[in-house]
This record gives structure tokens, C-alpha cells and sequence, in this order.
């Protein structure tokens, strides 16, 4: 009996345990699985609560120096100009996003290089891989989480946006309360909003691009941060050139350029007449203008052939040998 009893045991022994890990490697590998799973490793990551806190300062940055100009200017506020009445509250939210749009797209940038060059450095795409995980999920994944980052990103952004501007009458003598808030105004912000994720997403393609070419965090970070100040430059140098040349091709060369393009979607999304204020600081005023199609179809063009670019290498096997 007690022989028997031990060779059933035995038996029944090895299929449970093959089962258990049968069952712990279908969820590892599920997509839903490794979106969490970036997701918990974005929310643990120091960095990407630092580029949190650098972007919302800069939002508060934005506010004070609103408040500076209009104390400077207190005709601003007053009916028919920019920060008067209820498209005045829509404009005071959205100018915060602004600075916000542009240090936010270094951060998200910076996060994508991170996020995936961190991956080759600490061996841990290696076991992914090993253990049957689809390049494909992987790369996806990550880049998902990003977008998820990207949109909490945002949203933090524009609460802390419209909270600023609720508080604006309290330290701004006669400037619009947040009451004022219209429909209209809502709709206004909501297009801003998508016109910075726009940007957003663009800049994470590049940052994953980068990361996944130099299989490292520092060239996907360095490289993306290095690769859009040197477009906004080039948007700003290559009309100067011609100029000086004559020649007209070095200006049209910006109207094809990443960055600009992101920029020029951004101009289009946001209040007229907010938008004709803004300066190069704000990295809304695209040079030449373009129209808002031509802008979303170049930087769909670039995100997409970045993605692709990202998706081929990092499908090739000796990437992660």
C-alpha cells in the first residue's frame, strides 16, 4: 500500500509542477503581463518621477512668469486682450502647457532611452527573449507604457495648469476666474492637450529609436536630447542661411524637418491668438509656417519610420545574442 501510494505520488508529482510552470510562463508572456510589468518598472524608476517634478516645475515656471507680465502689463487682462474675459482663462491654462509641452517632450524623451536601452545593459531582454517572449511584445510594450507615461504626464499637467488659474484672481487684480471657463474654452484646452501628446508620442519613437540603435540608456537619452535641440537650431539657422545665400532651399529643407513639424502641429492646436504671442522659447513658431496637415503628415511620417527603423533591428538576432 504504502509503495503504491508512493509511486501515485510520484506520478501525479511532475505534471502539477509542469503545469504550475506552464501556467507561470503563459502569463509572463502575455502582452497585458509585459505592459504591467513596464509600467511597475517606469513607476519604480527614479528617474521618471524626477522628469515628473522637472516638468510640473516648469508648468509652475510658466505661471509666474504669466503673472510677472501681466503685473508689468495690467492691460492684459483688461476686455479685449489676450487674458481678458473667458478666452482669457483658456489662454492662461493653455500658456502654462506651453513651456510645459517643451520641457515635457525632453522628459518623455529622455524616459523612452531609459526604459529601453536600460534593457541590454542589465541582461534582463536576454531572459525575456529565452524564455519565448515575442520581440514584437516586447518592443511594443514598452513603447505603450511610454504613451501611458506620456498621457499621466499630461493629465498632471494641465490639472496643475487649470488649478494655477483658478488662483490667478487671488494674486492678479482683476484677471479672469476660472468660472469663466466656457465650453468653448474646455474644447480649446482639449485640442492643446492633444497637440502636446501629439509631440509626446513623437519624441518617445525617437528616443526608442535611438536607445534600440545604441543598445544603451545613454545613447537613447544623449542622443534624443541632442537630436532635438539641434532640429530647433536648424529651424532657426537654415532660414538665416538663406539669407545669406539666396538660396531658398535651405529654408524649405525646415518645412521637412522632425522637429519643426512637431511644432507647427502644436501652433495649429492651440488659440490663435495665443499662438501669434508665443517666441522661439516656446517652440511654437515653426519657420516657414506649414499648414496643420502637412505638419501631421511629416511627423507621422518620422514616427513611423523611426518605429520601424527600432523594429528591425531589434529583431535581429545578434541585437540581443
Amino acid at each position: 500500500m504504502t509503495g503504491g501510494s508512493e509511486s501515485r505520488t510520484l506520478a501525479a508529482g511532475p505534471p502539477r509542477v509542469q503545469q504550475s510552470s506552464a501556467a507561470e510562463k503563459g502569463g509572463r508572456t502575455t502582452f497585458r503581463g509585459l505592459l504591467a510589468s513596464e509600467l511597475f518598472k517606469l513607476r519604480r524608476r527614479p528617474l521618471t518621477w524626477g522628469l515628473i517634478a522637472l516638468t510640473l516645475f516648469f508648468v509652475l515656471a510658466a505661471y509666474l512668469t504669466l503673472i510677472y507680465t501681466i503685473t508689468n502689463h495690467p492691460t492684459a487682462v483688461l476686455p479685449g486682450h489676450l487674458f481678458a474675459g473667458p478666452a482669457g482663462v483658456r489662454n492662461v491654462i493653455v500658456q502654462q502647457l506651453t513651456l510645459g509641452r517643451r520641457v515635457g517632450e525632453f522628459s518623455v524623451v529622455a524616459a523612452a532611452g531609459a526604459a529601453v536601452g536600460v534593457e541590454f545593459s542589465s541582461g534582463s531582454l536576454r531572459i525575456l527573449l529565452s524564455r519565448g517572449v515575442p520581440r514584437w511584445q516586447v518592443l511594443g510594450a514598452k513603447y505603450l507604457a511610454l504613451s501611458v507615461f506620456a498621457l499621466v504626464l499630461l493629465a498632471l499637467a494641465t490639472v496643475e495648469a487649470v488649478v494655477l488659474a483658478g488662483l490667478l484672481p487671488l494674486l492678479v487684480h482683476a484677471a479672469p476666474g476660472i468660472g469663466l471657463l466656457n465650453v468653448r474654452g474646455m474644447a480649446a484646452v482639449a485640442r492643446s492637450d492633444g497637440g502636446v501628446l501629439e509631440n509626446w508620442l513623437g519624441v518617445i519613437a525617437l528616443g526608442t529609436a535611438l536607445a534600440v540603435i545604441g543598445r544603451s540608456a545613454a545613447v537613447g537619452i544623449g542622443g534624443g536630447l541632442a537630436y532635438l535641440v539641434a532640429e530647433d537650431l536648424g529651424g532657426q539657422v537654415l532660414p538665416a542661411i538663406t539669407l545669406e545665400t539666396h538660396n531658398t532651399l535651405w529654408s524649405q529643407l525646415v518645412s521637412y524637418l522632425f522637429t519643426p513639424n512637431l511644432n507647427a502641429a502644436f501652433y495649429h492646436a492651440i488659440p490663435l491668438d495665443l499662438a501669434r504671442e508665443l517666441d522661439f522659447l516656446d517652440g511654437a513658431m515653426p519657420s516657414p509656417m506649414v499648414s496643420l496637415p502637412h505638419a501631421l503628415v511629416v511627423g507621422a511620417a518620422f514616427i513611423l519610420g523611426l518605429l520601424v527603423v527600432a523594429a528591425v533591428l531589434f529583431s535581429r538576432q545578434d541585437w540581443v545574442g
